[in-house]
């Protein structure tokens, strides 16, 4: 005898880029918010970006960035870095951290750009400045 097959409830979830209800299994592993019509490897890849900077936000922190608003930057930046506007963007900069993840503190930076970013260019010449010195 066949044992009779149980289907997981399907929930109803609306997608964040086009407003629309769509039903999925609530044991399936989706990206929750995007519709299946909506899920082409840059918007995942970029849905991932989103999904990584809101787990790493500090606690407390505003955290108001829809994924709409940031596939705008990115298209407003042509998916090049906002800092040297050479490299393809590689990575998601809240510019002010005390400000969140929101749409006007965030910008589209590449691996380059963000290393300094995040080491600061000052504390670079300072180094360099320290270095030199020694030589007198």
């Amino acid at each position: 005898m066949n044992q009779p097959t149980t289907k997981a409830p399907l929930q109803v979830l609306i997608c964040e880029l086009c407003q629309q209800s769509y039903e999925m299994p609530s044991s399936q592993r989706s990206y929750q918010g995007l519709c299946p019509s909506h899920w082409s490897k840059d918007t995942l890849r970029e849905w991932d970006r989103l999904d990584s900077a809101r787990r790493h936000l500090q606690p407390g922190r505003p955290n108001t960035l829809t994924l709409l608003e940031w596939l705008g930057i990115v298209t407003a930046y042509r998916g090049m870095c906002a800092l040297c506007e050479m490299n393809r963007m590689d990575a998601l900069a809240i510019w002010i951290p005390a400000s969140g993840l929101q749409a006007g503190n965030v910008a589209p930076l590449c691996r380059v750009c963000h290393y300094h970013k995040e080491h600061s260019f000052l504390s670079a010449m300072d180094r360099v400045s320290a270095q030199l010195e020694s030589y007198h």
